[in-house]
């Protein structure tokens, strides 16, 4: 579906971004702002963003930013709680099909039936 696609993209991205800016802060180059992998966490990013503080422990140590990025999480989680009950009780015709959704061991299923 072109949502896995999308995350897929972002978190690939968003974890070379962390991997790029500790490859930077090493090597004590022109850094990435902080802003830039928040918002990469934001809009989609956040495994990849994870992914890369914990495989490259880059940013493990600044509070600050692990705080800014519980925040990001946070809102993230309460944006999917409150559009759960819209995805999981979506109900389309197309095509003369109808196409029920719902969710199976944390995994999104599409049914169509005829």
């Amino acid at each position: 579906s072109p949502l896995l696609c999308f995350l897929l993209v972002i978190n690939g991205i968003t974890l070379f971004t962390f991997g790029l800016d500790k490859w930077l802060a090493v090597n004590r180059k022109s850094r990435i702002a902080e802003r830039t992998l928040l918002l990469l966490a934001f809009f989609g990013g956040t495994m990849g963003a994870l992914s890369g503080i914990l495989l490259f422990r880059h940013k493990i140590a600044k509070g600050s930013f692990l705080w800014k990025f519980a925040v990001v999480f946070a809102i993230q989680v309460i944006i999917l709680y409150l559009l759960l009950p819209y995805f999981s009780s979506l109900d389309q015709v197309s095509d003369g099909r109808k196409v029920s959704t719902e969710f199976v061991q944390n995994q999104y299923i599409c049914q169509t039936s005829y």
